[in-house]
């Protein structure tokens, strides 16, 4: 996707931890297609920047102080049903996985997950 013609995919990371948001961010600022729109701690903070940035991909943690993951999907959806949503967990929450792609979530991923693995999700549901 590194054509000139192809949109830049304007990501938002959600995560309380600013290491992992640092990280995370760097890795997919070094692709080309990948513009990080915004960034929160916690699920109110993404709600309120998102009034303002233009997001086609929102990293979501399942678990944040004050307004968790699980909680912001589903305004995510009433809001901004466009938005494609990966949630993301430290923890092996699979058995929240149905749970999470009933209220609306495009993809569920570790954040142990390889960074290119995030990419390449972040890249196939921009393109679905």
């Amino acid at each position: 996707m590194s054509n000139t013609h192809n949109p830049l995919i304007r990501v938002a990371i959600a995560d309380d931890h600013a290491r992992y948001r640092a990280g995370i961010r760097h890795v997919l600022s070094l692709k080309q297609e990948i513009q990080i729109a915004t960034e929160a701690s916690q699920g109110q903070e993404l709600l309120d920047s998102l009034e303002h940035s233009d997001v086609d991909v929102v990293l979501l943690d399942i678990r944040m102080p004050v307004l968790d993951g699980v909680s912001t999907l589903p305004l995510l959806r009433r809001w901004y049903p466009e938005v494609k949503v990966i949630m993301l967990s430290m923890y092996h929450e699979h058995h929240q996985m149905n749970e999470l792609m009933l209220l609306g979530a495009s993809a569920y991923l570790s954040k142990s997950a390889d960074p290119e693995i995030i990419y390449q999700t972040i890249v196939s549901l921009y393109e679905a």
